[in-house]
């Protein structure tokens, strides 16, 4: 419903189709990154296998995010940035009508 609201939502749509893939290896190696978790299994019951289960699980979450994301190109920034800024606009004129 938002993006039918943005003016240049087409073009929007256009730029994203151009983007640039992740390459087959980063995908790879982030789902084994986020597989790390499962290593808690592992360990003895009790809370610090709960603990570390939760911490691996944050953290591997947060690394596999940072490689999938990390050097892609953002085709049209343009674009992208004004698309930002509209939907900061847009948060504020709900933020105040409630």
């Amino acid at each position: 419903r938002v993006l039918r609201e943005f003016p240049r939502a087409g073009e929007l749509i256009e730029c994203m189709k151009r983007a640039e893939g992740i390459s087959p290896m980063r995908k790879v190696i982030g789902f084994l990154v986020s597989l790390v978790p499962l290593g808690a299994i592992m360990l003895p019951p009790g809370e610090v296998t709960v603990a570390v289960g939760l911490s691996t699980a944050y953290v591997s979450t947060l690394a596999a995010a940072a490689m999938l994301t990390k050097g892609r190109t953002i085709p049209c920034p343009e674009i992208n940035e004004e698309y930002r800024k509209f939907l900061k606009e847009r948060k504020r004129k709900i933020d105040v009508a409630v």
